[in-house]
């Protein structure tokens, strides 16, 4: 939160900015209709003044978790940050806008989960508990990565505008993981735990024909 207050109050201060002229605010309603397709997101853009162009400030997130069995717990939490530029060309009574954008995506995931295995509690011929086993997983990741857009945007009712976009994108990720197993014994009172760390690093290059579409709102005439 410091990181993103920082960051806006420094673009704010960029002469390269008209803030005297018109900007505009949007969302992506794209993760509505599918939420595993992308995080919601909330897109500013600002213009450049004396040039056919905007830069493009975007901020999406999410948290997820489950809590409702007391013996599993499941945590997703996501942060990504675009900052980009776009230059738009109207044709009639619609924009032509196409550009980049560079991201940063920071990622903490979390799964306690005792039926990993299969079967995790195990029980004598008097049906007592002789031993549990739960193992948890924790992934932290940072991703960076850069997209080229292209698209279209149409204003109506003055204020109000659409906006439909496709794009391609690398993306880079650097992840830990963190594998902890737990193993108790209650009727000889044995516990014991392993904790085992890896790196696992990946790349994607990938095709979004479909990246997002935005309802924006226009303010700061």
């Amino acid at each position: 939160m410091k990181f993103t207050t920082l960051l806006v109050i420094g673009l704010l201060s960029l002469s390269g900015f008209a803030f005297a002229q018109q900007k505009e605010i949007s969302i992506d309603l794209l993760p509505l209709i599918n939420k595993e397709k992308e995080i919601p997101n909330v897109l500013l853009r600002i213009p450049h003044a004396n040039h056919r162009g905007n830069y493009r400030l975007k901020l999406g997130g999410s948290l997820s978790s489950n809590n409702t069995n007391p013996f599993m717990e499941q945590r997703n939490n996501n942060a990504r940050i675009n900052l980009g530029y776009e230059f738009y060309r109207t044709l009639k009574s619609i924009d032509f806008i196409y550009g980049f954008e560079v991201l940063g995506d920071f990622q903490f995931k979390k799964n306690t989960d005792p039926f990993w295995e299969g079967r995790s509690y195990y029980f004598d011929e008097n049906n007592v508990q002789t031993e549990q086993i739960v193992k948890r997983t924790m992934l932290n990741s940072q991703g960076f990565g850069s997209n080229l857009f292209v698209g279209f945007r149409k204003v109506f009712w003055q204020d109000l505008s659409l906006s439909i976009e496709t794009a391609t994108a690398i993306e880079l990720y650097f992840s830990k993981v963190e594998l902890r197993e737990t193993i108790t014994k209650p009727s000889i009172g044995f516990f014991s735990e392993s904790v085992r760390s890896e790196n696992r690093n990946s790349s994607f290059a990938n095709l979004h024909p479909l990246f997002a579409i935005r309802l924006g709102y226009q303010f700061g005439k």
